[in-house]
C-alpha cells in the first residue's frame, strides 16, 4: 500500500514536471495534470495541497540531488594535475548525467526570464544559488589544500566557473533555441573532458597579464 502511494505521488511529480517543461507552469492546470497521470482530482489534494505547493517541492528536490552531485567534487587531499582533472571529470559527468536523465527539471531551471509566480522564480533562484555556493566551496577547497592559487577574487573565479557550466550544459540539453527536442552530437564523457579542462586551467592559469 506504501509502494502504491509513493508510486502515485511520483508519477504525479514527473507528470507535472514534464507538462511545465513542455507547456509552462500557467498554462498547466491541474486538471491537466491528474488527466495525464491517470489519477483522480481528489488523489492530487491528498498529496499535496496545491499546484505551488508541489512545484516548491519538485524544484527543491532537484537541487538537493543536484547539489549532492556537485559535492562529489570535493577534494580532502592533494593530488597531483592529472589526478585533479580526472576528479573534476569525472564529477562534471556525473552533472551532466543527472541533467540528461532530468531533462524536464532542467528545463525549468534553465528557463529564461522565470515569471511563472514569484515563489517559484525564488526557488529556481535558490537553486542557481545553491550551485553557485557548492561550485564555490570547491574552489575554496581546492586553494586551502595549495592545489589552486589563492590569488585574485574567489566569487569572481567561481561565477566563471558557474557560467560556463550553466551555459554549456544549457547548449548541450537544448541547443541555442532551448529545444527540448534537441540531441547534441557530444556524449557526456566528451563535454564533461572539455569542461573539466577549461576549468582546470581557466582557474590556474594566470600567465596573461592584467589590462591597466
Amino acid at each position: 500500500m506504501v509502494k502504491e502511494i509513493k508510486d502515485t505521488r511520483d508519477a504525479i511529480l514527473q507528470c507535472s514536471l514534464r507538462l511545465f517543461a513542455t507547456r509552462g507552469y500557467h498554462p498547466t492546470k491541474v486538471a491537466d495534470i491528474v488527466r495525464e497521470s491517470g489519477c483522480a482530482q481528489a488523489t492530487f489534494y491528498w498529496h499535496f495541497k496545491s499546484k505551488l505547493e508541489m512545484t516548491i517541492e519538485l524544484i527543491d528536490s532537484g537541487r538537493n540531488a543536484m547539489v549532492a552531485v556537485v559535492s562529489r567534487g570535493y577534494r580532502e587531499q592533494v593530488k597531483s594535475t592529472e589526478d585533479m582533472i580526472l576528479n573534476t571529470r569525472a564529477w562534471l559527468a556525473d552533472l551532466l548525467t543527472f541533467a540528461q536523465e532530468n531533462k524536464y527539471f532542467m528545463a525549468i531551471f534553465l528557463a529564461k526570464g522565470y515569471g511563472s509566480d514569484p515563489q517559484i522564480d525564488a526557488a529556481i533562484s535558490g537553486v542557481r544559488t545553491a550551485l553557485f555556493e557548492s561550485l564555490r566551496r570547491n574552489i575554496e577547497q581546492a586553494i586551502s589544500l595549495g592545489m589552486l592559487p589563492d590569488v585574485g577574487d574567489t566569487n569572481a573565479r567561481s561565477a566563471f566557473v558557474y557560467n560556463m557550466i550553466e551555459g554549456s550544459i544549457g547548449w548541450w540539453l537544448f541547443g541555442h533555441s532551448h529545444d527540448l527536442a534537441h540531441r547534441s552530437p557530444l556524449s557526456v564523457d566528451a563535454l564533461a573532458e572539455q569542461l573539466a579542462r577549461y576549468e582546470f586551467f581557466g582557474l590556474v592559469d594566470h600567465s596573461v597579464p592584467t589590462v591597466k
